[in-house]
């Protein structure tokens, strides 16, 4: 599935196949529109979960065809997140 095929807001999990002990785990949220409020409430839910578990947590929020654009254009990074991201 592309992420183009998805209507509403996506996140997608992409962490790697061997954890390794205080390793960070990406979460990417793709959005249709993309505003400084969203990214905050992002950043309150991500210090919760990451004061209350022993786990390090990088957020990432995208605009949806900004991730598309990445990812025709065949960046590594973001072609990982479709191929290997756990979709949530």
């Amino acid at each position: 599935m592309t992420v183009a095929e998805q209507e509403n807001n996506t996140l997608r999990i992409l962490c790697n196949r061997e954890y390794v002990p205080g390793s960070d785990i990406d979460l990417i949220i793709l959005v249709s529109k993309k505003n400084e409020e969203d990214e905050k409430k992002l950043w309150n839910i991500v210090e919760k979960y990451q004061s209350s578990r022993d786990l390090q947590f990088s957020p990432k929020l995208y605009k949806k065809k900004y991730f598309e654009k990445k990812v025709e254009q065949g960046f590594s990074f973001y072609n990982e997140v479709i191929d290997q991201g756990v979709e949530v």
